[in-house]
This record gives C-alpha cells, sequence and structure tokens, in this order.
C-alpha cells in the first residue's frame, strides 16, 4: 500500500525507468522522516522523565534536611528559652545586689562610706591632665580639690 503510493507519486515525477528507485528513494526519506520524529520523541520523554526524577530528588533532599533540622532548631529554640530566663533571673538577682549594696553604704555614716581607691583617682587625673591645658584644668574645681593635692607631692 505505502510502496503503491510512493510508485504513485515517483510515476508523477519521473520517467518509467526511475519510478521505482525513485519510489524507494522517497520511501527511504520518509522512513528516515518518522524514525527521526520517534526519536526527538523518545528523547523529549527521556528528558521529561529524567527532570522529573531530578526534581524528586531534590525535594526529598530537602525534606531530609528539614527533618534533620527540625530537632536542632526545636532544641535551639529551647536553648534561646533557657538563656533568657537565667539572664532574667540573673539580672534581677544583679539589681538585688546593687540594691542592697546601695542601702548598706547608706546606712553608714559618711566618713565610713566606701570611696574610690587612691589609684583610680590617680589615673583618672592624669587622664584629665593629659585630656586639658593647665588653664582649662585651673578652672575645674573638682580637680583642684581632688588632682591638685596629687600633683604638688608628685
Amino acid at each position: 500500500m505505502i510502496e503503491a503510493f510512493f510508485l504513485t507519486l515517483a510515476g508523477r515525477l519521473v520517467q518509467e525507468r526511475f519510478r521505482k528507485a525513485v519510489a524507494y528513494a522517497l520511501l527511504g526519506v520518509a522512513v528516515i522522516l518518522v524514525v527521526g520524529t520517534l526519536l526527538s520523541a523518545g528523547r523529549w520523554a527521556w528528558n521529561t522523565w529524567l527532570d522529573n526524577e531530578r526534581a524528586n530528588a531534590v525535594q526529598a533532599e530537602q525534606v531530609k534536611q528539614q527533618v534533620a533540622t527540625a530537632d536542632a532548631r526545636g532544641r535551639s529554640a529551647e536553648e534561646r528559652a533557657d538563656d533568657a530566663i537565667h539572664e532574667m533571673i540573673a539580672s534581677q538577682t544583679r539589681e538585688e545586689e546593687i540594691a542592697k549594696a546601695a542601702a548598706s553604704e547608706q546606712a553608714k555614716q559618711p566618713k565610713q562610706r566606701a570611696t574610690l581607691p587612691p589609684t583610680t583617682i590617680a589615673l583618672n587625673c592624669q587622664r584629665l591632665r593629659q585630656a586639658y591645658s593647665s588653664a582649662e584644668l585651673a578652672k575645674m574645681s573638682e580637680y583642684q580639690r581632688v588632682c591638685a593635692p596629687m600633683a604638688r607631692t608628685m
């Protein structure tokens, strides 16, 4: 049937002695086109399937990672909550200790209250001398009261 079609087609195009050769050539071209089309369709189907498989593999890997990190995120949230509670307790304890120390100092006589160590005072006086000129230091009453007597002894 197909051969008859190509023979009829070839009969219209060429002389009788070339009809069979042209018919078989046309049949060969038709077979090549059909096989090429089938190969192209097969390649497209293969690539589509492969892309889907890759996408499924990536999605499965992402699910595994999410499952693996969910536990860590849960532990991390618990640790943050524990840290916040411990920080709040430490802050309250610190505030209570500061308030207790302030009340203790207020209860003492003025001369018995804690003062700054002499090394801290000397360091701060030295810093003032480096930061300001002699004229500016002469205008500072607190410097004159605290630091000037030290400067004379040095």
